[in-house]
């Protein structure tokens, strides 16, 4: 989730006796930077950050309260904003012309319904 560091281990060990022995051992492992329990222990000031192409970023969160333009916003006593999109008015008023005004359109009867048929219909039937 957030990637993995390296840890470092030296150890130490000493013997004793006769022919006492005293041994150094130097050990790497790797471990998530945060297990999924880690961030869910997390105290609610900070917030994980995630950017695309970048590393994960722990921070202190921003107390909203606190900043300058509150008062400008609901939660800071002002009235709710409203979005009010623009939309020009395309309506159109009522026809400038009666009726009577359209006695010259010609209303012309559709081909097909006379009975006709379309000739590739019939070739293909055969």
């Amino acid at each position: 989730m957030l990637g993995k560091e390296t840890i470092d281990t030296r150890t130490h060990g000493k013997t004793k006796g006769r022919s006492g022995s005293y041994s150094t051992n130097y050990q790497n492992s790797g471990r998530e930077l945060l297990t999924g329990d880690e961030v869910r222990l997390l105290d609610n000031d900070y917030a994980l950050l995630f950017v695309r192409g970048e590393r994960a970023v722990i921070d202190r969160k921003y107390d909203i309260m606190k900043h300058p333009n509150i008062k400008r916003t609901e939660d800071g006593g002002a009235e709710a904003y409203v979005h009010q999109r623009a939309v020009p008015d395309y309506s159109l008023p009522d026809l400038p012309y009666g009726e009577e005004d359209l006695e010259y359109i010609e209303i012309m009867e559709d081909p097909d319904e006379e009975g006709e048929t379309d000739e590739t219909e019939e070739e293909g039937h055969e």
